[in-house]
């Protein structure tokens, strides 16, 4: 049996008893959107031994970036680019310890197609379903400009040496966030058989 109550910090809670659904309110779920691609970057950087923390995005570096990772999502509530920039320094320290020798502009792009997959599985617990394509990497002078019409959201993170930027640029619908208490999300590490 469904019940609806109202509630002063969520715009309503659905609840079932194997379930519970909340929908944010506008002005939450921007808080959301951050929440999820701040904790992605961090626990990204930290599964490979690099400490990272949340800047003050307005303090975007003005020495650009030696590599940037691009990939496209597209979902029913987004479409957009997300970019992962970093130094060499930055990079070179997160590389896996394997023995093999990695070019560090397919490592940029193996670091920004595990952040869009993180991303992409906090989105699934909303309710969102995000397709992310295949990683590309550029130059950081070669980013196209974003349109008048697009939202851009910055990220900055401090290591000890220098800054890491995640950017999200394109058309989100912030709204359509639905927090469900019972996702079906594979997390890291799960095998998935096809």
């Amino acid at each position: 049996m469904w019940m609806e109550a109202s509630s002063t910090d969520m715009s309503r809670r659905r609840f079932n008893d194997s379930r519970v659904s909340i929908v944010p309110t506008s002005s939450h779920s921007r808080a959301f959107m951050d929440l999820i691609i701040q904790r992605s970057t961090i626990e990204l950087f930290e599964s490979y031994g690099v400490a990272v923390a949340p800047a003050d995005s307005s303090d975007v570096p003005q020495k650009p970036a030696d590599f940037v990772g691009s990939v496209q999502l597209s979902g029913t509530a987004i479409r957009g680019v997300l970019n992962l920039a970093a130094s060499r320094d930055t990079l070179t320290r997160t590389l896996p310890r394997t023995g093999q020798t990695l070019v560090l502009q397919d490592w940029v792009r193996e670091l920004t197609n595990q952040l869009a997959g993180r991303i992409r599985n906090r989105f699934a617990r909303y309710q969102l379903s995000i397709q992310v394509s295949l990683p590309t990497s550029n130059h950081p002078a070669s980013q196209p400009p974003k349109s008048a019409k697009q939202t851009e959201l910055v990220y900055v993170f401090r290591t000890l040496k220098d800054d890491v930027i995640v950017k999200l640029s394109g058309d989100f619908d912030e709204g359509s966030l639905v927090f469900s208490s019972n996702p079906a999300v594979a997390e890291e590490g799960d095998v998935i058989l096809f």
